[in-house]
């Protein structure tokens, strides 16, 4: 049932509030067999939903919530061990931060990015969010530094901008535009940045215009010229 719940809570980022999905298509996002799908929401909330049905993403967040409760005693065992991991993570993260303190001194720009780039990839899942986009900020500013390709600047973007917007609210999407904003000059160098920046774009302009921050998004792409690349 863990599982379950990770999966139906994984489609959030791509699911707006107040907005209805049909079975069909949380079975596509989730990966989660449809038939258990129905099953599971139709106990938990106590509707007898048939495979056509259609539910909002707050249904499903009720539910969810009321699995929680049930499986509560795997949950707490899950949590305190992630817990020893994020302990023995940010322990490492003292120790990384000072070694690249001192790469950062003797501009040794591309060994501070590997330094971070691999502690980053080796204690992701134990970080915080704000951890998280923290580095994610890092690596890119050490790896323009170091002139890593656009291939591999992109890859902490689009970790940036994912982890920003899972689920869509309105921090998390004024904190997407910063990213788009403190980066994407760089990435306009390049056709294929040019290219990221605009899918990315593109991708957020439904949701930024649910959280009424239309005006914010105008004013970062056109900042970058991409106004007329983003329609």
């Amino acid at each position: 049932m863990l599982d379950f719940i990770f999966k139906l809570r994984g489609t959030f980022t791509d699911w707006l509030p107040q907005t209805r999905w049909t079975f069909v298509q949380i079975s596509e996002k989730s990966g989660e067999n449809i038939d258990h799908i129905v099953d599971v929401l139709s106990d938990v909330l106590g509707v007898e939903y048939d495979l056509g049905a259609s539910v909002t993403r707050e249904d499903v967040e009720k539910a969810l919530e009321i699995l929680k409760e049930r499986v509560r005693p795997e949950l707490e065992a899950m949590e305190k061990d992630q817990k020893v991991r994020r302990d023995k993570a940010v322990r490492t993260y003292d120790i990384t931060m000072e070694k690249i303190r001192v790469l950062q001194h003797t501009k040794n720009w591309p060994s501070a990015y590997r330094t971070l780039s691999n502690f980053v990839g080796t204690h992701e899942a134990d970080l915080s969010v704000e951890m998280l986009l923290s580095l994610f900020g890092e690596c890119l500013r050490l790896g323009i530094k170091s002139n890593e390709n656009i291939q591999e600047l992109g890859r902490w973007l689009r970790k940036a901008i994912d982890l920003c917007v899972t689920p869509p609210t309105k921090d998390g999407l004024m904190d997407a535009l910063d990213f788009i904003d403190a980066y994407g000059e760089h990435f306009y160098t390049d056709s294929n940045g040019r290219r990221l920046i605009s899918s990315i774009l593109k991708n957020l302009r439904e949701p930024v215009g649910e959280f009424g921050l239309g005006t914010l998004y105008t004013t970062v792409t056109k900042t970058l010229g991409t106004e007329n690349t983003t329609r």
